[in-house]
């Protein structure tokens, strides 16, 4: 299965966004920054151009104050009243007092010169209230005619009008320079919220035409990775049925080799012709182990070994695996037994194809490498839950063993516990390899102990689910049963497009005295059983025009 990288995951495409990101923060901090400024300065303008204002208005009522004063002087001498002359004082001291503000942080000198100026006239008016007033309590009138006709009074007022006024347009300038400031500022502010927006829009569309570009080129990326994908399966498959091709094709004319020099093997021969039938013989169960390591190991690496569940006796299981090493365990005179714990239920699902596989792998192991004594199965309990049970299983033998720096690469491929084993016992090193493969592949482990000169013991487990439908326990199979039956009538079908395993399956049955026949392809052989009763069936997989499996299902 091809995997897509996403293309948010590319690393130049992660450093395009990280720099876009900072440079655009740096630039929209700046931005802002800057436009903080401006506003900052736009308000502490517009709250000065505020104050000019209200300096104006007060310009204007200190004009005004200042002649209301001057006429409350003159009704009290007037009308000899000193009421008018009340509320003089606080007049003047508010005139000082702002006359005082506006002083402050004043950086005109020609104004500070007329303010001071103000002041010092509007203390004329109040020195001349307090005489007045003085008179008022000496004489017992205010009738000083020379106050009203003086005048030096009237230039006074004329005066403190002229001072108002002079400051008054000096203020006024100053509120329009005030002003134009402003509405540069508010310029400038517009500018920035402008530049701060087109800033924006431009990074958003850069950015997001960056990848919208990018994810353009995902979509063909993943278009491109999906037809890649198929030709991938494609040529898995066409491996898968290659190998599957290579595998029957290889093994059928060597299992007619086999079979012919195992039938050759049982007619007299003379010494010489034994040995070389003998050795024709070794050298093809040797070529046959070496194709299928080849084969096998040719599926792992291909991910085609399938791990496929069915339900079996795991009892049943061991049983058929001593039955099939019975003989070769009697030929080189050992002993094999084997043992499963009683508190395991019978009924497993798992790949029963695969634990056979591994078995008769570790114990065909056992026996090329034990010259005397026997070999041991055991099955036990590991782990066990309500619905699952993790099995552990041990080969054990009394053979030659390893040495004790060899455990380690023991499961490796090409790799033998000594070179000389090669020499002495043949084979290529995978079986112990692709037996830990196919347990990886079922979630389990093994693992080896060894003394060299007293034995080896694999030990590995695999977990398996307890089926809900626990299958009654059966009796050992007695092949004894099945040695000499041959004065009973026996129909026997042979299905099979080779013209080699059709010779050889001849050459067996009739050895046997058993009535058989025998077709070339499935289709043959269901249109020869719906008009002939059999016994038995021997049916080939791989045939033209219908195989096994589909002949077999009809």
């Amino acid at each position: 299965m091809i995997k897509v990288t996403s293309v948010m995951g590319n690393k130049k495409f992660r450093y395009f966004i990280i720099l876009s990101f900072i440079a655009g923060s740096i630039l929209l901090i700046a931005v802002q920054i800057n436009s903080a400024r401006n506003t900052k300065a736009l308000i502490q303008n517009n709250n000065t151009l505020l104050n000019e204002l209200r300096s104006s208005n007060h310009l204007r009522e200190i004009d005004r104050d200042i002649l209301g004063v001057e006429s409350r002087i003159r009704a009290s001498i007037a009308t000899n009243d000193t009421t008018h002359l009340e509320g003089i004082d606080d007049k003047i001291n508010q005139i000082e007092n702002f006359l005082d503000s506006l002083s402050k942080d004043n950086k005109d000198a020609e104004e500070e010169r007329l303010i001071h100026r103000l002041s010092v006239l509007a203390m004329e008016k109040k020195d001349t209230k307090n005489k007045l007033l003085h008179r008022y309590l000496t004489l017992g009138n205010m009738d000083d005619n020379t106050s009203i006709a003086n005048p030096r009074a009237r230039n006074i007022s004329n005066e403190i009008t002229s001072i108002t006024g002079k400051i008054y347009e000096s203020r006024k300038q100053h509120m329009v320079q005030l002003s134009r400031k402003s509405e540069e500022m508010g310029r400038k502010a517009r500018l920035y919220d402008m530049s701060l927006l087109v800033l924006l829009v431009l990074s958003g569309a850069i950015v997001g035409f960056h990848i919208l570009r990018q994810f353009r080129r995902q979509s063909v990326l993943i278009e491109e990775l999906d037809i890649a994908e198929k030709k991938a399966s494609v040529a898995a498959q066409t491996k898968e049925n290659f190998l599957a091709n290579m595998s029957h094709e290889i093994r059928t004319p060597l299992s007619g080799i086999l079979g012919f020099t195992n039938l050759l093997q049982k007619r007299p021969l003379d010494e010489t012709s034994a040995q070389f039938v003998s050795s024709i013989q070794q050298s093809g169960e040797n070529l046959m182990t070496i194709i299928n390591d080849i084969l096998d190991l040719s599926k792992i690496e291909a991910g085609m070994m399938r791990i496929t569940s069915g339900v079996f006796s795991i009892n049943g299981l061991v049983d058929s695996v001593k039955t099939l090493f019975l003989e070769r365990v009697k030929e080189k005179k050992l002993t094999i037994s084997g043992s499963v714990d009683p508190s395991i239920p019978d009924t497993l699902i798992g790949d029963a194809t695969r634990l056979t596989q591994i078995m008769v792998n570790l114990i065909g192991n056992a026996i090329k490498f034990t010259r005397q004594g026997s070999i041991s199965i055991e099955v036990y309990i590991r782990e066990r839950s309500e619905s699952t049970i993790v099995l552990g299983f041990k080969v054990s033998d009394t053979g030659i063993g390893i040495e004790r720096e060899k455990l380690d690469e023991i499961f490796e491929r090409f790799n033998q516990g000594e070179d000389s084993i090669t020499r002495n016992y043949g084979g290529t090193g995978l079986g112990l390899s692709i037996v830990k493969q196919l347990i990886l592949l079922q979630h389990g482990n093994i693992e080896v102990t060894s003394e060299q000169g007293k034995g080896t013991t694999f030990d590995f487990y695999i977990p398996y689910t307890i089926a809900e439908e626990q299958l009654e326990n059966t009796a050992s199979v007695d092949t004894g049963y099945f040695k000499d039956r041959s004065n009973i009538p026996l129909k026997v079908l042979v299905v099979d497009d080779n013209v080699i395993n059709q010779s050889l399956m001849n050459h067996l049955l009739l050895q046997w005295n058993i009535d058989f026949d025998i077709v070339s392809n499935g289709a043959e052989a269901v249109d020869y059983l719906r008009k002939n009763p059999c016994d038995l069936v021997l049916m080939d997989i791989q045939m033209p025009q219908m195989d096994g499996y589909t002949g077999t299902e009809t």
